[in-house]
């Protein structure tokens, strides 16, 4: 993280995101966040950690439900990036999900 706080973009980039996060979740009708994970036909990994602190468990099963066929795999002692504290456990579970659905 402090190699992040270094780098010159940091603070715009984080701004930015911060702004998009926002719109994403007020945005109504079928232009909500919500509304358009419904949509989504593929299968869909979501990865979430017991340690996150942007992301509750409340909104990881949220989103799991909001998505057709979805599989939550939650890290308990990981964070908000998961897949970068735990990259053999998230990329199992990717491969797994390839393999259910005939992929490799």
């Amino acid at each position: 993280m402090e190699r992040r706080l270094e780098l010159p973009y940091f603070w715009d980039a984080m701004t930015r995101s911060a702004r998009g996060i926002v719109d994403a979740y007020t945005l109504g009708g079928q232009h909500g966040l919500w509304r358009q994970a419904e949509r989504v036909l593929a299968p869909t990994q979501l990865v979430y950690g017991g340690r996150d602190q942007l992301v509750s468990y409340r909104m990881a099963r949220r989103a799991s439900a909001a998505f057709r066929d979805a599989r939550l795999l939650t890290l308990p002692d990981a964070g908000h990036v998961a897949m970068m504290e735990y990259p053999e456990a998230v990329a199992q579970a990717f491969r797994e999900l390839l393999d259910d659905c005939g992929g490799s």
